[in-house]
């Protein structure tokens, strides 16, 4: 009987201390984890100013800490790509993919990266294959990105269909409608053209400089002399160096 219960009471022991090293070295992988996904959002923003050397670092240590993280893959194509190594970010993207539990994000940024090199027909596979994964949670976000490479190709009706798709999934996206309204407004249907941008209108807090100067044209077609001024000190007042305003300030002269 006291055998027994020294048999149970070391088999008790030894579960705890299982539970126990197990508990650790996830609570351990989930730290690295962490330090990983800090790295990579300081890597982003050493990026974003210009400061590729403290990026790499913090990159090189990201890699090290989790390098079959997705995100950590995501962020070293990304890298190598601005850095002008496309061969080496091609091998990052598709990794990214590769080890991703959620396939959709990473296939949307390779499509992504396909479409900046002007592989269309490849990029709208992955923006295809990313819309259709059913974990994936921006799904509009891939149709409004294969919307925008058709247009390169170009391919306006393609793109349109891409576009609606994306507002299907996401009625609030603000790229879809503002592209909608461009391509109607570039097929003559200034009506239809004015229903999309208004509703874009309504979804942002600032409307961009493309924006403003197609309000401004749509205005001029329906007569609308108060809406052309209004949308014209809207864009003299935000974006005075802007292209538009330059195209804003040539209309102005000719109408005079």
């Amino acid at each position: 009987m006291k055998l027994v219960k020294l048999i149970s009471a070391f088999l008790l022991l030894s579960l705890l201390v299982s539970c126990t090293t197990n508990d650790d070295e996830e609570q351990n992988t989930a730290n690295i984890q962490r330090a990983a996904k800090i790295n990579v959002q300081l890597a982003l923003n050493y990026m974003q100013e210009n400061n590729l050397v403290r990026a790499k670092q913090k990159l090189m240590l990201a890699n090290k800490q989790a390098p079959d993280s997705a995100l950590v893959n995501g962020a070293m194509a990304y890298y190598s790509e601005r850095t002008g190594d496309n061969k080496r970010a091609e091998t990052y993207y598709k990794q990214a993919i590769d080890v991703a539990d959620v396939k959709g994000g990473p296939e949307n940024n390779y499509g992504t990266f396909l479409c900046r090199q002007g592989h269309y027909e490849q990029a709208e596979k992955y923006f295809n294959e990313a819309a259709t994964d059913p974990e994936y949670l921006n799904t509009g976000k891939a149709y409004v990105n294969a919307g925008l490479c058709a247009l390169l190709v170009p391919k306006p009706d393609v793109a349109k269909q891409y576009f609606e798709k994306a507002l299907q999934q996401n009625p609030d996206s603000s790229s879809a409608l503002l592209e909608l309204a461009k391509l109607e407004f570039d097929q003559a249907d200034y009506k239809q053209a004015n229903t999309y941008l208004q509703t874009y209108m309504k979804k942002v807090t600032t409307p961009n400089a493309e924006a403003l100067w197609l309000a401004i044209r749509v205005a001029q077609r329906a007569g609308d002399i108060n809406s052309v001024k209004t949308y014209g000190s809207l864009l003299r007042a935000d974006f005075p160096n802007s292209k538009q305003y330059q195209q804003f300030q040539q209309l102005q002269a000719s109408l005079t």
